[in-house]
């Protein structure tokens, strides 16, 4: 990093090298210990257990799988990352009835949207959200919206049966 001035403020500008592009990427959560990592991927596997029973939700979770430092020895780990993929329950004319009602009664509860397209995308972020739980240490990555899984090996977990 170095120091740079900008409009007579001092500010702090990440160099591109290696190690700034880390520093831009680390989180200040603490590590987790290996037992930590196994209690929040059993907790997330419950989550994706109700979402797929449930018929409130729109989308069902097809497959859960583990990549990083999970799948080394290590007992203490920086988070368990995990990679999960997402499916519509329904759809065509069903999966769009069925989201026109997940939005209208999240607008009932209160919550606002900043544009159309959050709005669209509700019913999918709402199972996200409930399976995410704001857990510290769970770091989730959805396909289709994260490159990294791409890049990584996951370890499957969990596989839905109807795929």
């Amino acid at each position: 990093m170095k120091n740079q001035k900008f409009r007579d403020k001092n500010f702090w500008v990440v160099q591109e090298t290696e190690k700034g592009r880390h520093l831009g990427v680390t989180r200040a959560n603490p590590p987790i210990s290996r037992a930590k990592a196994e209690l929040l991927l059993h907790e997330l596997l419950e989550r994706v257990k109700e979402v797929n029973r449930s018929k409130e939700y729109v989308y069902k979770v097809i497959k859960v799988g583990v990549f990083g430092s999970y799948l080394t020895n290590a007992s203490v780990l920086g988070d368990l990352d995990v990679g999960i993929t997402l499916e519509r329950k329904a759809m065509g004319n069903a999966y769009m009835e069925l989201s026109k009602k997940r939005i209208a009664i999240a607008f009932k509860k209160g919550r606002r949207f900043g544009n159309y397209i959050e709005e669209l995308d509700w019913p999918r972020r709402e199972v996200l959200m409930h399976l995410s739980t704001r857990k510290k240490g769970l770091s989730m990555h959805i396909e289709g919206d994260d490159e990294i899984l791409k890049r990584v090996d996951l370890k499957i977990v969990y596989q839905s049966e109807a795929s």
